[in-house]
């Protein structure tokens, strides 16, 4: 199917490109007649057609597959939020189910230190606030 798809390309183009010089090499090689040799010309791009047609089925089916796997694939939403000591923010969300659209309203809120971790937090802090009051000494 490629081959004479191959064929019906080059029968297009052929008129078009200037083939002497591929002629004369391929009567070079294979000491043939012209028309052996146009044969053979002919032979060679409908191969180099074919070669292009098949790497472009291949890389519209490869699209077609990731499109249809990205249509399908379950979407997920990533908020953003404050870092340490931030503010709540509200973000508006819209779902669809079942046809039906619904706006909601999520508060995010700022990133918080593990209760535990706390005291060493603080510490650091006030380490860091020693050394700076230090060196301006």
């Amino acid at each position: 199917m490629l081959k004479r798809a191959a064929g019906k390309i080059y029968g297009w183009i052929e008129p078009h490109m200037d083939n002497d010089k591929m002629l004369t090499k391929i009567k070079r090689v294979y000491i043939c007649t012209d028309a052996a040799a146009r044969d053979k010309c002919a032979e060679m791009y409908t191969d180099i057609i074919a070669k292009i047609l098949l790497a472009l089925l291949v890389t519209c089916i490869l699209a077609v597959i990731l499109v249809a796997k990205e249509a399908f694939a379950p979407h997920q939403v990533v908020l953003t939020r404050d870092g340490y000591g931030g503010d709540v923010s509200t973000v508006t969300l819209e779902t669809d189910i079942d046809g039906e659209k619904t706006d909601f309203d999520v508060d995010v809120m700022p990133l918080e230190y593990d209760p535990d971790d706390m005291e060493a937090v603080f510490e650091q802090g006030f380490g860091e606030i020693e050394d700076l009051v230090s060196w301006g000494k």
